[in-house]
């Protein structure tokens, strides 16, 4: 299946069966029971992002864990991941997010000590992650560990309408502190520290 993406057109071919599988939304516009000239034709996202899109296909070939980012400031990339999280839910594919993880991570730790925590861990990613990345994903596992009252405590961050309004957000927050509760040791990613024992 042939695809364009974005104002440049740029081109993108992926096995109309693996599209199918892995996106709610190809699934439809692909669905066998369309005619054929429609389920055939080519497919154009032209209000998408070439480079997004461009990690959703390496997705679904392989699973593909990118290491970081293009090098861009930290701020730029996490609106980056934000534009990433919401064409996975557009596409219906959204447990794609988790490529996102080990750059976002390494945007996190970096910014561990920041006075204003947040900066990169704004309301905009927390509900737009919570509301379109299933359950028990790793970067919504990140999110809620970043913002737990122990990280946020010494520099005053505070997640209180997240809470409120996100019942996603609200519930992985509880499981983590649970398990930070239960003194299980947490490879916490905003710490100078590998390990870190919270009681």
């Amino acid at each position: 299946m042939e695809i364009y993406v974005s104002k440049k057109r740029k081109h993108f071919s992926v096995p109309k069966d693996l599209l199918v599988y892995y996106s709610g939304y190809f699934g439809r516009r692909l669905d066998p029971s369309i005619e054929k000239q429609e389920a055939d034709r080519d497919q154009f996202l032209l209000e998408d992002d070439a480079d997004d899109f461009g990690l959703i296909v390496d997705y679904i070939y392989r699973g593909a864990v990118i290491n970081a980012l293009p090098e861009y400031g930290d701020v730029l990339k996490v609106e980056r991941c934000i534009s990433f999280i919401k064409l996975t839910g557009k596409l219906e594919i959204g447990e794609a997010a988790s490529v996102i993880y080990p750059a976002l991570k390494t945007i996190l730790a970096r910014n561990a000590t920041s006075a204003d925590p947040t900066a990169l861990v704004t309301s905009q990613l927390i509900r737009i992650a919570f509301e379109t990345i299933p359950t028990r994903n790793n970067v919504l596992e990140l999110l809620a560990r970043a913002t737990l009252p122990e990280t946020l405590k010494p520099r005053g961050g505070n997640y209180a309408n997240e809470l409120e309004v996100c019942d996603a957000f609200a519930a992985e927050s509880w499981r983590q502190f649970q398990a930070v509760r239960e003194n299980l040791q947490l490879s916490f990613p905003l710490s100078n520290h590998k390990k870190k024992t919270f009681i």
